[in-house]
């Protein structure tokens, strides 16, 4: 059942990152993404036209846009690859990693691994971004630490982000696997964090 479900993420997920190719509309509508967004809204809903970006990742859970065209994909083993969607002659992204958490993060088990990626409503100018991934623990009464760090992007190369920039901002001890998400309030600019306390000190 779980290499199951695995394998649906992944097909789901593929298809996320895929875009609807009528008169070059995007699922965000207009804008950076596409054109006339006014032609794909009038298109029945029961129909979708999508063309590939990319089939280049490996189980991608989330992702933010940080420029126009260009998104950060998180994916569960640790990695985040940047896409971009603005090549001119539409050839498949090849995806480029800016932060690689691998040796650090616990992805063994479902509902495990890098887990959710938000950037800071102040983004362009600070370069946060805040991550949440499960991380292993030499305390045999749980079973794994859940942490939300933030990160900051490289001075030096402002497409890569730091990794020994890392600020834990909260650590949850956990006693069996659990998930979560993280985002900013687009009014408040609070951080939200969605997780479920198995038990936590």
């Amino acid at each position: 059942m779980f290499m199951l479900l695995s394998r649906l993420r992944q097909c789901v997920w593929r298809l996320f990152l895929m875009f609807c190719c009528h008169c070059g509309g995007g699922p965000f509508g207009g804008g950076p993404f596409g054109g006339s967004s006014t032609v794909a809204t009038a298109l029945p809903t029961r129909f979708l036209c999508m063309t590939l970006q990319t089939d280049l990742l490996q189980n991608p859970v989330a992702l933010v846009q940080v420029a126009p065209g260009r998104l950060m994909v998180a994916e569960r083993d640790g990695k985040v690859q940047l896409v971009d969607l603005t090549s001119p002659d539409q050839r498949l992204s090849q995806p480029e990693v800016v932060l690689d958490l691998s040796d650090k993060v616990f992805s063994k088990g479902d509902h495990m691994g890098l887990l959710s990626i938000t950037l800071h409503p102040r983004f362009r100018t600070n370069g946060f971004v805040f991550i949440m991934y499960s991380a292993d623990t030499d305390d045999r009464e749980f079973h794994h630490r859940q942490l939300i760090s933030r990160f900051t992007l490289s001075s030096s190369n402002a497409t890569e982000i730091d990794r020994f920039s890392e600020l834990v901002i909260l650590e949850i001890y956990q006693s069996a696997p659990t998930g979560g998400q993280i985002w900013f309030g687009s009014d408040d600019h609070i951080l939200y964090i969605a997780v479920r306390f198995s038990t936590s000190r």
